[in-house]
């Protein structure tokens, strides 16, 4: 609907939907490489922390103190 002093509030709408649509696909993008970073990092952690326990429980169990 064109109103008086010449907007087309259709149009208007269209387009602020659309780019909103693009920042939406945009985030989800951005976020999903963050989380695979974060799932990445954690899956090294825990790796490097069960190698650690199994070799030292290899070596006779726990260190005294």
């Amino acid at each position: 609907m064109i109103l008086k002093n010449g907007i087309d509030q259709a149009a208007l709408i269209n387009k602020f939907t659309d780019a909103s649509g693009k920042q939406g696909e945009a985030i989800r993008q951005v976020l999903g490489t963050v989380t695979k970073a974060m799932l990445d990092s954690y899956a090294t952690l825990a790796s490097g922390v069960l190698i650690g326990m199994s070799e030292a429980l290899r070596r006779g169990g726990a260190a005294k103190r």
